[in-house]
């Protein structure tokens, strides 16, 4: 009973964890840890995708948005500046937006030319977003751009698809928080 319940507010994928977590992680390196950043990140899991409607595009897209707000959320909640987060913010907005793209493109719309060009084309523009934005985060979306560039002309297993966003979502939390 207990493992059931848990299930309702526990994501069954790795994505869905890069995703509550990187935006959280990285308001608390921007700001600094703080105790109350704990009972934020209780709160901010129990929450979570208890809908279930993971496979909408525009669905995705909204929860993108929400759960990076909690890069600003985490790093203002003890007190730091909305203007020290703005950046890691708008660098993972970036990127879990991509990776929306880019994981459909992998998994759901894997046979669907369109969607490899609507991703690679959201990649190329993140990627000249990002040269603005210094010479660390560009690389990073460099990476990011050639991933959605190549790697759909494999058929990765969604277990592997995971295990390189894993990969990926460490790289742009390092960025977002150094640059």
């Amino acid at each position: 009973m207990r493992r059931r319940t848990a299930r309702k507010y526990i994501p069954p994928q790795h994505g869905a964890w890069a995703m509550l977590l990187v935006p959280w992680l990285a308001g608390v390196l921007v700001a600094g840890f703080r105790w109350l950043h704990l009972p934020l990140l209780v709160a901010w899991l129990a929450g979570y995708a208890r809908l279930r409607r993971e496979r909408a595009l525009v669905n995705d897209l909204a929860s993108v948005v929400q759960n990076c707000v909690m890069v600003l959320v985490a790093a203002t909640v003890t007190g730091a500046e909305i203007s020290q987060a703005t950046l890691a913010f708008v660098a993972v907005l970036r990127y879990f937006t991509g990776t929306v793209l880019y994981v459909k493109t992998m998994i759901r719309e894997r046979d669907n030319p369109a969607f490899h060009r609507l991703s690679v084309i959201y990649h190329v523009l993140a990627f000249a977003g990002a040269a603005s934005l210094g010479v660390t985060l560009a690389v990073v979306f460099a990476v990011l751009l050639a991933r959605a560039a190549a790697l759909p002309r494999y058929r990765l297993a969604p277990k592997h698809v995971g295990i390189v966003e894993i990969g990926t979502s460490a790289l742009v939390l390092l960025a977002a928080v150094t640059a």
